[in-house]
């Protein structure tokens, strides 16, 4: 299985390297033909010397396309413990409030401590069920984004070879997969809300969002993202070349108040040996929906993850969970170049006892016995265990949480 995983993530990077240069692909599938049709016709090509010749340009043609493909994987290949990925944020013991927010971005609220810009006028709408949020296909910020990434490509594929060794050596999975993008501010048109929104891919988003913070370290050298914290800032979700795909979290709110976490492991490619929402991940383009309202989107992707991470997918139905969810509020994750976020609730009246055999996850991220059940209101437990290893996703869906039942904020420090 483990084998299995690391050809699906070699393909997906080899794939990804041609969608960077169609031209390259084109020639490279042009000789793949014109090999292919000489072995079948050999007999003819042997009796013509000229053709002999052609075909071994063309051959020789093919293996340089091919080594110009495989030569990113040179960089980093065996994983050295003097190269690892880095944050900018610890090694120049630098903080949140040195991270640049263009002018332009107005509405938001910068949270200097957890990091995260938030925008009390988007969670009234949110939370509003009178008022229709409408997502808008669109292609400029797409178009935005892929530029950007050809352009410095060269750089750019290193951090993705490096993280795919990473991944591939703790056994995970590191693929391109499709996801949804926010390509503009939430916006009303006569009363009419929108959203627009594009299809993006999952290494556009780390080699803009995710690196944003981070750069490889070495005895020798130092290879930073050519966008990166110390010379580009967090700009409008309209103009920021980053790909900006949705990030999604739920915490299932069950019987007596009980919430469920889950407990990363070490070997997990993020947040490891922390603490993450009941269902967190990202949008995926299956979870857009056209004329839909965003809201029901976004429901959809956190209760697939919660599905997904915690195991009951298969075991039990959402209709035998009686599950009804409800998103919250909005963030942008400033670690993360601003990357767009969305915390929900997801409640049922089933107990922790019933849904305990349930509950083991297969996922390699998550620890063999790291889901828990935690009262909800027992802030005690809160401050001293979880939220001192929780992930920035699950502090968020918490302090949204408790406003919601609690209806008042909840206070950090007392």
């Amino acid at each position: 299985m483990v084998m299995w995983k690391k050809i699906k993530n070699r393909i997906s990077f080899v794939w990804y390297v041609y969608s960077l240069d169609k031209s390259q692909l084109a020639t490279t599938l042009f000789d793949v033909f014109v090999l292919v049709f000489s072995i079948l016709d050999w007999r003819s090509i042997t009796g013509r010397p000229s053709l002999i010749l052609v075909f071994l340009g063309v051959l020789f043609n093919f293996l340089w396309q091919i080594y110009n493909v495989m030569s990113h994987f040179k960089f980093l290949k065996k994983e050295d413990p003097n190269n690892p990925l880095t944050s900018l944020l610890e090694a120049e013991s630098k903080g949140y409030e040195d991270i640049m927010v263009d002018p332009q971005v107005e509405g938001y609220i910068v949270d200097p401590k957890l990091g995260v810009m938030v925008n009390s006028k988007v969670d009234e709408v949110l939370r509003n069920p009178n008022i229709t949020i409408e997502p808008v296909l669109s292609t400029k910020k797409r178009n935005n984004t892929e530029t950007y990434i050809k352009e410095y490509k060269d750089t750019l594929l290193k951090f993705l070879n490096h993280k795919l060794y990473d991944v591939s050596m703790k056994g995970g999975k590191f693929t391109n997969d499709k996801k949804v993008c926010l390509a503009s501010e939430l916006y009303d048109i006569s009363g009419k809300y929108q959203w627009r929104i594009n299809k993006g891919g999952y290494f556009d988003g780390y080699l803009t969002n995710f690196i944003y913070t981070q750069f490889v370290g070495g005895n020798y050298y130092k290879l930073y993202p050519p966008m990166n914290m110390t010379n580009a800032s967090i700009k409008r979700l309209t103009d920021s070349d980053f790909s900006d795909h949705i990030g999604i979290s739920t915490l299932l709110l069950m019987k007596n108040d009980q919430v469920l976490v889950c407990k990363q492991g070490g070997n997990a490619s993020y947040s490891p040996n922390r603490f993450v929402p009941s269902g967190s991940g990202s949008m995926d383009y299956a979870d857009y929906q056209r004329d839909a309202d965003i809201r029901s989107m976004i429901i959809r992707a956190s209760e697939r993850e919660l599905f997904e991470e915690t195991s009951l997918k298969g075991k039990i139905t959402k209709e035998q969970l009686g599950i009804s969810t409800s998103v919250l509020t909005f963030f942008r994750d400033m670690e993360r170049g601003g990357k767009p976020e969305f915390c929900c609730l997801s409640r049922t009246n089933l107990s922790y006892d019933y849904l305990s055999d349930s509950l083991a996850p297969e996922e390699a991220e998550i620890e063999k016995k790291g889901i828990k059940s935690f009262s909800f209101t027992d802030e005690k437990l809160w401050r001293e265990e979880i939220l001192p290893n929780a992930s920035l996703p699950l502090k968020m869906c918490y302090m949204a949480a408790y406003k919601e039942i609690m209806g008042k904020d909840f206070v950090w420090e007392e």
